[in-house]
């Protein structure tokens, strides 16, 4: 009995291994091409958001040249305009975040003009706020969506989890680029 319990231990420990090489095998291949699919669709969307934020960029200095109570606003698109250029080389986790938080502040920025009509009739504030809000979003946008979705379902498969613990497989956030609105 002994001897027949041993045979099966040593039996599931060899099924164990084996499965677990053949996973690591499969998943880790997968894994890594949809994560640099990401990556290089990311390459492909950072100079037309770096163009887009030129354009967030005017708008905040159009809003800062008018006295108010927006400084903190004014103060917030600027860090972060900082911190996205500075991350032109940080990893993709890193843009992307940085490019979603000056997205939300982009709409915060075109919300807060159109809710003000001190803000609506200063031209220069309105013309630079409407050249941002109305801008297309970039074309490669929609590339990186579907690589980000690729790339997260190779992640969320039970059967991967581990060897994305083990191998450092981190989640790639998606781009929000939700619209913004303008009177």
């Amino acid at each position: 009995m002994v001897r027949w319990v041993r045979r099966a231990l040593a039996a599931i420990a060899l099924i164990v291994i084996v499965g677990g090489g053949v996973l690591f095998a499969t998943a880790h291949g997968s894994l890594d091409r949809t994560r640099k699919s990401t990556t290089a669709s990311w390459a492909q969307l950072r100079p037309a958001l770096d163009a887009r934020y030129l354009s967030l960029a005017a708008a905040n200095h159009a809003l800062a040249s008018v006295a108010g109570p927006d400084r903190t606003l004014v103060a917030q698109v600027d860090g972060a305009i900082t911190a996205w250029q500075n991350a032109a080389h940080a990893p993709v986790t890193t843009q992307v975040t940085d490019a979603n938080t000056l997205e939300a502040l982009g709409r915060e920025l075109v919300t807060t003009v159109d809710a003000s009509p001190r803000l609506r009739g200063v031209g220069a504030v309105q013309q630079t706020t409407n050249a941002y809000a109305t801008a297309a979003l970039p074309a490669p946008a929609q590339g990186f969506a579907r690589a980000v979705r690729s790339y997260e379902r190779a992640r969320g498969s039970a059967f991967r989890r581990p060897v994305v613990a083990l191998f450092g497989y981190d989640s790639i956030p998606g781009f929000d680029a939700s619209p913004t609105t303008t009177a």
